[in-house]
């Protein structure tokens, strides 16, 4: 492996923070047979949840934070995307396959391993995690031949065929002074050990080994291109590199090295790079200054790009996304079935989720989420053109299914959309968009919590099916959502009724028994207030969640819980969830009973502008709740994009989400580049200047026409933020209250009656003053789309 960048931290310890002993489950699967030698006692669990046997616990925190904390390999311009073809030259105990597997699902995987011991443990290892790699037990050389290969136990990261114990006691020895420099804790009484500590390092074992020319393996298994050639070979480079013959050069795309600089070794390797038609860069690491250790990238000037992935890099910067995961309520049967189809990454990561729930639920979450019952597809009114809004499975009154019964059941809902969730926050990132901050709602910071690192994929699965069985098994309950303040809602709350969320300035939901709520809805009708009951099965976020909140707490106390590694949004708080928060089992506990301060934490996230909004679910409704609140509070309206179209939507799950890319793309960029401030919310008439006027005027003729000119009026009124005749309804913070209302004042502007299918079809200021010009110009049998009968 490339030499860790902290490699000291554990020589003076046994154990290795972050990782664990693996206590197997009951009724957890078989092991594999390659796996079989290997007692659970002997397994770690990473902290993302994948399962190694490590020849040292030292080193397996060495290498998992080199290369999936770190990620050393992923350097000046290296990259590695789902489908490549990866050579691992050094496999060692199988981490950088792993890597692979974990960072790009679909990455074909070639590793090499030559020392018994070590390829044992890469097997098993591989096996343990599902990872489908062609594993062969030799190494890479110059030439077909057998050679003396020395092992060292303690230290396997620098055993090598070039074994000289002397040059390896220098490497760690100007390491072990860095520390001492650095004035790392405990170092100075360590190294007045040094030697012995050095010396039992180093204590080697002799065996011979089988060596082969890459290009041999190249032939025989029929390799067309290798996109990354990762090689760590402990003095051994030079050998690796020239058994690469003439003709498979140009199929070489990158390649990553830890390169011994001894005699030169170093500008030789440089040279023949470049005289292979590859750009080099190489780097030595604070850690190792000083010593002969160096890193190196090379590009291929001369190798065919890598075929395209489906959907472009969307190129957003970590400053500008912010991932949102939603919970219960939209999923439907079918969803994001051409997304599986279409999508490696996600449907990796979706198979991987399922195969982990499996034990906890007895069912295949895949098959109750594409799940068709042979029901007919809900009768339409109007009919929908493909791409086209369902009228009534947009306001929820399509016939219910089988399938959807099932989908809707709290059990089976929470693993379905954490597992959909997880699988399109891969899915994104591996198209280039690395999220700063992550936002959940109710379920959904569970979602977010395990992308943040909080706890492992398998952790956070088991919790959410345990979670959603708990639920399942209380009293039902109801919900409602109401359109007021929680200040002007206080008073219709009571006995049986809790205050189960804010969701924007005036959104909220209620949440109680059947009983309460109902009384609690009938109060509000009374007062003049709509209301609108939630698909719930339960009362969520309720004092009646208390005896599954129990269990919640009960469990996680078991769980390895960690600081998040991307800052995580908090429901309970509606502020940033601290180290002390997300490592705590009560603080799950309370999340459940808790009111969902997701307002309070949408006004965190305005806090840094510029921010992309992407939403890890189906129509956009977190985004609409962010960016209400942006225009409560005068902030600049970010861009938002859901990955999933609603299920009132017939656009095909591919083109949505290429959509949905382009406009994260466009709006990274435009982010980066504008000086955005906020909108001016004083409705008191101003006194512009001649500038001001005359920016107004190149305003109004950007909608191009007074009916988008008062449209925007009407939009600004109802929403609260200046609308562009481009701006999307429901991503400006439009949802279907706000939309009965901008029909009645559509109707009362222009005299024509706007059916709600349209506004879904129009969406934007331009859109609905095209249809509202068409509407008014035709003769009443003729109403455009979307009109009465249209």
């Amino acid at each position: 492996m490339m030499l860790p960048t902290e490699p000291l931290a554990g020589f003076a310890r046994d154990g290795a923070p972050g990782l664990h002993g693996v206590v197997p489950a009951q009724g957890a699967p078989a092991d594999p047979p390659e796996a079989a030698a290997f007692a659970p006692a002997a397994r770690l669990r990473l902290p993302n949840g994948m399962t190694v046997v490590p020849q040292s616990r030292v080193e397996a925190e060495h290498f998992y934070d080199d290369l999936f904390r770190k990620r050393i390999y992923l350097r000046h311009g290296v990259t590695l995307e789902p489908g490549d073809c990866v050579f691992d030259v050094g496999g060692n105990i199988g981490t950088f396959a792993l890597f692979a597997h974990w960072h790009a699902p679909g990455t074909r995987i070639y590793t090499f391993e030559p020392a018994a011991p070590l390829f044992q443990r890469l097997r098993a290892n591989l096996a343990l995690n599902g990872v489908p790699a062609r594993a062969f037990g030799f190494g890479i050389g110059e030439a077909e031949r057998t050679a003396e290969f020395t092992f060292y136990p303690n230290s396997s990261g620098m055993s090598s065929f070039y074994a000289d114990a002397e040059e390896e006691r220098q490497v760690l020895r100007v390491m072990m002074d860095r520390e001492r420099v650095r004035g790392t804790e405990g170092m100075d009484a360590l190294l007045e050990y040094g030697d012995e500590l050095l010396e039992e390092r180093f204590r080697g074992e002799r065996m011979e080994c089988r060596l082969r020319p890459l290009s041999a393996v190249i032939r025989e298994e029929g390799v067309e291109r290798i996109d990354l050639l990762k090689i760590d070979v402990q003095k051994a480079e030079l050998d690796v590199l020239r058994g690469i013959d003439a003709e498979h050069w140009p199929r070489i795309r990158q390649i990553v090295m830890e390169v011994h600089d001894l005699e030169g070794r170093l500008a030789e390797v440089v040279r023949l790079l470049e005289g292979r038609g590859f750009r080099v860069a190489v780097e030595q690491d604070e850690a190792v200054e000083g010593s002969i250790l160096f890193n190196l990238f090379a590009l291929s000037r001369t190798a065919p790009p890598r075929p395209r992935v489906p959907v472009e890099a969307a190129e957003v910067t970590a400053m500008s996304a912010a991932f949102l995961f939603p919970g219960v309520g939209e999923q439907y049967p079918g969803m994001a079935r051409g997304l599986y189809g279409a999508e490696a990454v996600f449907r990796a990561e979706l198979d991987r989720c399922a195969g982990i729930l499996r034990p906890h639920l007895g069912v295949d979450v895949r098959e109750a989420l594409f799940a068709d019952d042979g029901a007919p597809p809900p009768a339409r009114e109007p009919a929908a053109a493909p791409g086209g809004i369902d009228l009534r499975a947009l306001l929820g009154r399509a016939p219910a299914t089988d399938a959807a019964a099932r989908l809707n059941r709290t059990d089976v809902a929470q693993p379905v959309v954490f597992a959909v969730g997880y699988a399109l926050a891969r899915l994104w990132e591996s198209w280039g968009v690395r999220p700063a901050a992550l936002i959940g709602h109710s379920l959904g910071e569970y979602t977010a919590a395990c992308v943040a690192g909080v706890m492992s994929l398998q952790d956070a699965l088991e919790l959410v099916a345990l979670r959603a069985r708990a639920i399942q098994a209380l009293p039902g309950g109801a919900m409602l959502a109401v359109p007021l303040s929680p200040g002007a809602l206080a008073p219709f709350l009571g006995e049986g009724v809790a205050l189960a969320a804010v969701n924007a300035p005036e959104l909220c939901v209620l949440s109680g028994t059947e009983a309460a709520v109902a009384h609690a809805e009938a109060a509000l009708a009374a007062a003049g207030h709509a209301a609108r009951r939630l698909a719930a099965t339960h009362a969520f976020h309720s004092p009646l969640m208390r005896p599954a909140a129990e269990r919640v707490a009960a469990l996680a106390t078991r769980m390895r819980l960690a600081p998040p590694r991307i800052p995580v949004l908090s429901n309970v708080t509606g502020t940033w969830l601290s180290a002390a928060e997300a490592t705590d089992p009560e603080y799950w506990a309370r999340h459940l009973v808790s009111t969902v301060q997701f307002g309070g934490g949408a006004a965190e996230l305005l806090a840094q502008p510029g921010r992309v909004l992407v939403e890890m679910g189906p129509g956009g409704s977190l985004g609409a709740f962010v960016r209400q609140q942006a225009a409560a509070r005068g902030a600049p309206v970010p861009a938002a994009v859901a990955s999933l179209p609603h299920q009132a939507d017939d656009t095909p799950d591919g083109d949505f989400v290429r959509a949905a890319a382009e406009r994260v793309k466009a709006a990274g960029a435009s982010a980066a580049a504008a000086d955005v401030r906020p909108v001016p919310r004083s409705s008191a008439p101003v006194a512009a200047d001649s500038s001001a006027a005359d920016e107004a005027a190149d305003a109004e003729d950007a909608y191009g026409g007074e009916v988008a000119r008062a449209l925007a009026g009407i939009w600004r009124e109802l929403l609260d933020v200046r609308a562009g005749p481009d701006d999307d309804f429901f991503l400006l913070g439009g949802h279907s209250l706000l939309a009965t209302r901008l029909i009645a004042r559509v109707r009362e502007a222009f005299g024509v009656q706007m059916r709600l299918r349209t506004l879904f079809q129009t969406r934007t200021v331009a859109g609905m003053a095209r249809w509202i010009e068409e509407a008014a110009a035709a003769p009443p049998e003729a109403a455009p789309l979307g009109a009465p009968g249209g």
